[in-house]
């Protein structure tokens, strides 16, 4: 089940088997290039409250190792990681210490008080992973692009782009019409734009 492609499962259940299809995603891990890699001054100054930033967007999780000098203060100096998922306070020696957010993108808040500065943090390696969608059609103004496999949406409908149309006036031989919004994109009216007669 770990090689990608559909697949068939069979399971056994009391005695009786049902068969199913099934389809098993690519799984892309890819090492973010060293120098996109935040880190702190070493040692890091007294009262210090930096934040730094690291981000791959599209990707469903990073993990993140710290290099064997990472330390700080304990229980007095602070890292804290946000993510969309919440924030997560660390102190002490994280030399060599893995962690994984499902994220794609986070912050590094280093905090220190006035006393003892210790080397900071760096990191060693960080990793992230993506799943490999199979995509189906194009999104559009009103509909997402979503997996043709799992329906997962790759990408969200954008929204209409909406300009207004102006009055025209009736002719001789034409009615006219009132003002009105239409998308620039797939041109559907969303105001409307009325005929009248003069």
């Amino acid at each position: 089940m770990y090689i990608p492609g559909d697949r068939e499962v069979s399971v056994l259940y009391k005695g009786k088997t049902g068969k199913y299809n099934v389809y098993v995603h690519d799984i892309e891990y890819k090492t973010l290039d060293k120098s996109l890699y935040p880190e702190s001054e070493h040692n890091y100054p007294d009262n210090c409250d930096d934040t730094k930033y690291i981000s791959s967007p599209g990707v469903e999780s990073m993990s993140i190792t710290f290099s064997k000098q990472t330390y700080l203060e304990p229980n007095i100096d602070f890292i804290y990681i946000t993510t969309n998922n919440g924030t997560y306070k660390y102190t002490g020696n994280l030399g060599g210490k893995t962690l994984t957010f499902n994220t794609d993108s986070l912050s590094i808040r280093l905090v220190s008080d006035s006393d003892a500065n210790y080397y900071g943090y760096s990191f060693d390696s960080i990793t992230t992973k993506r799943t490999i969608h199979v995509p189906g059609e194009q999104a559009t103004c009103t509909t997402d692009q979503k997996c043709i496999k799992c329906e997962k949406i790759i990408q969200k409908a954008y929204g209409h782009d909406l300009v207004p149309i102006e009055v025209e006036k009736a002719t001789l031989t034409k009615d006219g019409k009132t003002e009105g919004e239409k998308c620039s994109v797939c041109g559907v009216i969303t105001k409307n734009k009325e005929q009248f007669q003069e």
